[in-house]
């Protein structure tokens, strides 16, 4: 259950909305020598208090995956389908919003191989294709590869060079092709602080074309045996419904503590500015305090702040509050 004070993200918000969720969900894992199977299946159901501004949902979700242990590595074959409202999915990748719906198909493959006990290397490839209900995004499917190479140099040092290229083709329009190249390097500074450094290049071609530079810095602090902090800054080039690759610059942050065994909180904030059309930045801040009721059931409460802001001065913000029951059984049947 969950209150949204400005479901439609207008500057002029013109009612909050109750919403009632319900997500049964079952995953199913199986070992057969050296083959592993999974199957997930998830349909979330919702209603709200106005149907005229929050329309009801039956949003599916169904993955499948094998994959094969082999003498020095593996391969893997993943599916996955999934719908979900332009509300969550949209503000998350271009701050635009609409009670529309976004389907998302995928076919991805992958190989790994240790070449020796410090070299690794990846292959991989995949198919996306993706379609909107409602708003104003562009159809579009891509076809992607992508090849790492990694090293350990030793217990506290481990880098990675990455290449990976992608081809958008949208439903209408212009196609566009992203090649990335970058350098990774993971250090573990101290026991309790972690570091992941990445900086690369991108190229786009196509509907528009440009060089510009990607990376990112991700920080993990284990700051007692209760409480944990975590920082990520991240800058990249990505498929999006707004035509074709977007750039994006995005930071985020958060802090867990565990009060007891049963009682756990966190406070989180991530900022993101997306360049497209038009260009949008978004805030979001939020807490929440979980309580394990027994092995099976947990109590979650929570609050978050959202703000988009848009080219021309076009500002919105909104106020969730929710409050989720959860049951799991990792033996159910």
């Amino acid at each position: 259950m969950s209150y949204d004070s400005n479901p439609s993200m207008t500057p002029k918000a013109s009612g909050g909305v109750w919403r009632f969720n319900t997500v049964p969900s079952y995953q199913i894992t199986g070992i057969l020598d050296r083959d592993q199977f999974n199957m997930g299946l998830s349909l979330n159901l919702e209603r709200s208090s106005d149907e005229a501004v929050s329309a009801g949902r039956e949003d599916p979700t169904l993955s499948l995956g094998w994959r094969r242990a082999m003498p020095t590595g593996d391969f893997g074959i993943a599916m996955l389908h999934e719908e979900a409202s332009l509300r969550v999915t949209e503000f998350a990748d271009t701050g635009l919003v609409g009670d529309g719906t976004r389907s998302s198909s995928s076919l991805s493959a992958d190989w790994n191989s240790q070449l020796s006990d410090r070299l690794g290397v990846t292959l991989g490839t995949s198919y996306k294709d993706v379609s909107y209900q409602g708003g104003s995004n562009t159809d579009y499917a891509t076809l992607a590869a992508n090849a790492s190479l990694s090293r350990i140099w030793s217990d506290r040092i481990e880098t990675k060079l990455s290449l990976s290229s992608s081809r958008y083709v949208p439903d209408a329009g212009q196609s566009s092709t992203s090649l990335d190249t970058s350098f990774g390097l993971k250090l573990k500074l101290t026991e309790r602080l972690d570091t992941d450094l990445r900086l690369g290049v991108n190229r786009t071609s196509g509907r528009s074309d440009n060089t510009g530079w990607t990376g990112g810095l991700a920080l993990n602090y284990v700051t007692s045996e209760r409480s944990a902090a975590s920082f990520r800054l991240d800058r990249a080039v990505s498929d999006s419904g707004a035509g074709g690759f977007a750039e994006s610059t995005q930071a985020s942050g958060q802090l867990t503590y565990a009060i007891s065994n049963l009682l756990s909180a966190s406070v989180d904030v991530s900022w993101r500015e997306n360049r497209s059309i038009p260009n949008t930045s978004t805030l979001q801040a939020g807490a929440s305090l979980s309580r394990g009721l027994d092995d099976h059931w947990l109590l979650r409460m929570s609050y978050q702040y959202r703000y988009r802001e848009q080219d021309g001065g076009d500002e919105a913000d909104a106020h969730l509050l929710s409050l989720t029951l959860n049951y799991s059984h990792p033996e159910l049947f």
